[in-house]
């Protein structure tokens, strides 16, 4: 049983044994085409094995998109084209809300309880959208905590420039926002021992193999 590589492009995906000589060559030249990595390291008897091996582990550790999971964190499975439409909804949406709010303050009653509706959508507008990121965040193939970390360090590169430059403008926030719509689907990297190494995370590869011989088998 030899180690494959896993790349990927527009649903073709391929997988290069790690113990050919030129293979680092060959994965090179494959990223130059436009392939990704979606896997360091999966153990199986031949690259057809290999690919339907990560298929199945993929498939299993995809967390379907619905409202509770992207709420609760859960999903893994925020493509980008649901990224910018879910975005796109959620702002308009609560564009709609203010204007309906700001409709409704006719006298000092109605005003109170306009702002009081107001904040709770603004709640549920911002819950909604830590959600997506972090969704987008990690479908991109990223941790979900690490999204914390993220923005923490966007948030203090703009205090700095700002105090800097005195002038009010998210450029680190930009930035990240773009890295979210551009980045394409990773997934299935955290899963699969994705880093700096190529060692991977055997134990997940064993639970993987096994998926894949009961797949054969059945």
């Amino acid at each position: 049983m030899n180690s494959y590589k896993v790349l990927e492009r527009d649903n073709v995906r391929l997988a290069i044994d790690l113990s050919k000589l030129d293979c680092e060559r060959e994965i090179e030249q494959l990223q130059q085409q436009g392939f990704v990595i979606v896997c360091y390291e999966i153990r199986a008897q031949s690259p057809a094995d290999a690919v339907d091996a990560f298929v199945v582990g993929s498939q299993t550790d995809r967390i379907p998109l619905s409202l509770y999971n992207i709420l609760f964190f859960k999903t893994n499975a925020m493509k980008r084209r649901h990224y910018i439409g879910i975005s796109l909804l959620s702002i308009l949406i609560f564009i709609a809300i203010i204007f309906g709010v700001i409709e409704g303050m006719t006298n000092v009653e109605d005003s109170m309880s306009s702002m009081g509706m107001l904040v709770v959508a603004g709640l549920l507008g911002l819950w909604l959208g830590i959600g997506v990121n972090v969704a987008r965040w990690k479908n991109i193939g990223h941790k979900g905590w690490y999204y914390l970390l993220a923005v923490i360090v966007v948030t203090m590169i703009d205090l700095t420039i700002s105090r800097a430059i005195e002038y009010e403008f998210s450029l680190a926030g930009l930035i990240l926002g773009f890295y979210l719509l551009c980045s394409p689907e990773n997934f299935a990297r955290r899963n699969t021992g994705g880093g700096d190494t190529d060692s991977g995370n055997h134990t997940k590869m064993d639970s993987i193999d096994k998926q894949t011989s009961e797949h054969f088998n059945a």
